[in-house]
């Protein structure tokens, strides 16, 4: 998934053991005269690639994060934590491997009524909604202005994971109009939910548990889990635990001991 550090985080680079025998991912972002790990946009936490390794403990047991900033997240802890605040976070997955009366048979109660809702409310679901859909939808209902590197980044990743095949992306289409959409990048057996946006219809037709109930569907007896992509937003938590998934830790990491003039820059 190289392609996709590329497109969200140009200067990446990488801490590396033995020949590749390990790899973690550094979003490397510079300000000033400095090098900060920031965590990369949809992109809601950073792992560890292995391959031929018996123990990670022992490979990273005499590394460190060799940053002077860093506010990044990671899936587990394999580093020295010399210095590092750290944070535990709830992720929320949903593992996809019963059949789907299985899965559906947990869903809560409210979203259960709020996908005999969304049925009735009718429209279509739709594959192959053009990014430059996506964005504008995105646009429309965001409540902050976003800046074009947020926009570009969103439209070389929609446009980059439907071209290699590692997404799954869902529309709704009502009245005519695209109230909803949900994209899915898929890849070892996970899929993660890295963008998902409603206007007020498709908020008000609850659009959004009908696409998610879609991709459950398709993919339900499957090796998939699916991954939520967080979250620590009470709100949006309950939504998401109402399909019957499940927590999983994450952690945060956060270091500055930049030089007290820069700091107030640095946060």
């Amino acid at each position: 998934m190289s392609w996709y550090l590329n497109k969200v985080n140009p200067k990446w680079e990488a801490l590396v053991i033995g020949d590749y025998d390990a790899v973690f991912p550094l979003p490397v972002n510079k300000r000033f005269l400095f090098k900060r790990l920031l965590q990369p946009p949809y992109c809601q936490q950073l792992g560890l690639f292995i391959q031929g390794v018996s123990s990670i403990n022992e490979l990273f047991s005499d590394r460190e994060i060799p940053f002077k900033f860093v506010n990044i997240n990671v899936s587990s802890l394999n580093f020295r934590l010399d210095n590092l605040r750290i944070t535990e976070r709830n992720n929320i997955i949903l593992p996809l491997f019963h059949e789907y009366e299985i899965l559906k048979a947990n869903y809560n109660s409210n979203t259960r009524r709020n996908l005999k809702k969304a049925t009735k409310a009718g429209g279509d679901i739709v594959a192959n909604v053009k990014p430059g859909d996506v964005i504008a939808l995105k646009q429309k209902t965001s409540r902050f202005k976003l800046c074009q590197r947020q926009l570009d980044v969103l439209n070389m990743v929609l446009t980059e994971s439907a071209a290699k095949g590692t997404a799954k992306g869902y529309g709704l289409m009502l009245d005519g109009n695209l109230c909803a959409y949900v994209h899915f990048l898929i890849f070892k057996g996970r899929a993660t939910m890295i963008q998902s946006v409603s206007d007020k219809a498709g908020f008000d037709s609850a659009a959004m548990f009908r696409l998610i109930d879609q991709f459950i569907q398709e993919h339900a007896g499957s090796d998939i889990t699916l991954d939520f992509e967080g979250s620590m937003i009470p709100g949006v938590a309950r939504f998401f635990k109402g399909f019957g998934s499940q927590n999983e830790s994450y952690y945060n990491l956060y270091r500055n001991n930049i030089p007290s003039i820069f700091k107030l820059f640095m946060k």
